[in-house]
């Protein structure tokens, strides 16, 4: 019995800090819990993408409320695939925000290496710390959940307005679901399908009638035949008085 409380202490223990090591977004702005926060793109958390700029000269990998360095917490990792190949850190998961509207999500990762040359940053001093703003837009072609490749729009350097990186994701996750459309009929077109129903039955039974316990044929089988020839009658009786 010793020996195998002494093996499954050991698992039990490496279970346990496993699921505390589990990385997840902390929105420290927001006073919900953090997964009630993050429930809009809760079907993309803990998946990392990956991006190229458009020069091709950086390689992003874009965490979704998971770490792309293990242990450090980083969100957003740039990747110098040149040069002196540096790694900058673009955005933190532990300093994380969120907004969303209509089928899209903003998520936005802070805290992260402070600019040098711009940002309010003059190369011996530390400027802004960069920011990733990542855009989950619904695209309800994207049928995975793993969403389409990340786009990287643009890094803002406007010290007017703060400096960020840009991200967008299309992704099925974020659109919301829409109410099916029901087309509605007015009284008046629904007394008007009634009334065509029944004048319609009165008339089959009438023939039906007619046809099987009177042994009519031709026009005698339609309903009340004397009416519609007396009508006629009638019609061009008036038509003649009218000439005259």
């Amino acid at each position: 019995m010793f020996k195998i409380a002494v093996f499954y202490v050991p698992v039990v223990l490496a279970l346990i800090g496993y699921a505390v090591s589990v990385d997840d977004c902390e929105f420290e702005k927001h006073r919900a819990d953090d997964s009630t926060v993050s429930k809009p793109i809760e079907a993309l958390k803990h998946q990392v993408f990956t991006a190229l700029d458009e020069s091709g000269g950086y390689k992003y990998l874009i965490g979704v409320c998971h770490s792309v360095v293990d242990g450090d917490k980083v969100g957003v990792l740039q990747m110098e695939l040149s040069g002196e190949k540096r790694n900058t850190i673009i955005g933190r998961i532990d300093a994380s925000d969120i907004m969303h509207g209509k089928d899209w999500v903003m998520l936005t990762y802070e805290n992260g290496d402070p600019y040098r040359g711009h940002c309010k940053g003059n190369g011996s001093e530390p400027g802004e710390k960069r920011r990733a703003k990542i855009m989950f837009v619904c695209d309800e072609g994207a049928s995975d959940v793993k969403a389409r490749q990340p786009r990287v729009v643009e890094e803002m350097t406007n010290t007017t307005m703060g400096c960020y990186y840009l991200f967008e994701i299309n992704t099925i996750v974020v659109c919301q679901t829409r109410p099916l459309r029901t087309i509605g009929l007015s009284t008046g077109t629904i007394l008007i399908i009634v009334f065509v129903c029944v004048a319609t039955f009165c008339l089959l039974a009438g023939v039906i009638y007619k046809r099987v316990m009177l042994k009519a044929k031709g026009l005698e089988q339609t309903r009340n035949i004397d009416f519609w020839k007396n009508f006629g009658n009638l019609e061009a009786m008036l038509t003649q008085t009218k000439k005259i």
